[in-house]
């Protein structure tokens, strides 16, 4: 990670800094330090300092996290082009085979919903000492 704030150009000496010009200080309000450990696989590892514009470093997590929105969003968009495919699919296999395949879902559903009803009333069964 790099920081952001540099108020002192490093080859002519001269301040850079708007913020700090703006308010007369020698240090912009807006600098930040933090410190972040280094992850070395197989060694130590070490602090790193980094000086920071909170600004700047502000903008430049909103662009990674937009950046990373965008890629759930197009995996998304992919597992549900598969799906609809996945869909497709089937309905063609089973009315090759004689199955409707939304009466298959729909009977499936009821059966999953007789089960859990079922399993709700032992619990309540059990739960009142009844065995």
């Amino acid at each position: 990670m790099k920081g952001t704030c540099e108020p002192i150009d490093p080859h002519t000496g001269e301040s850079v800094c708007g913020m700090a010009d703006l308010f007369g200080v020698k240090k912009c309000p807006n600098y930040i330090e933090t410190w972040w450990t280094s992850q070395k696989v197989g060694g130590e590892s070490q602090p790193i300092l980094v000086c920071d514009c909170a600004p700047k470093r502000i903008l430049l997590m909103i662009q990674d996290l937009h950046n990373r929105l965008i890629g759930v969003e197009k995996s998304q968009e992919e597992l549900r082009n598969e799906t609809v495919w996945t869909e497709v699919v089937a309905s063609v296999i089973g009315k090759n085979i004689g199955i409707d395949l939304q009466k298959f879902v729909e009977e499936r559903q009821r059966l999953n919903n007789v089960l859990r009803l079922k399993d709700s009333q032992e619990e309540q069964k059990i739960g009142r000492g009844h065995i």
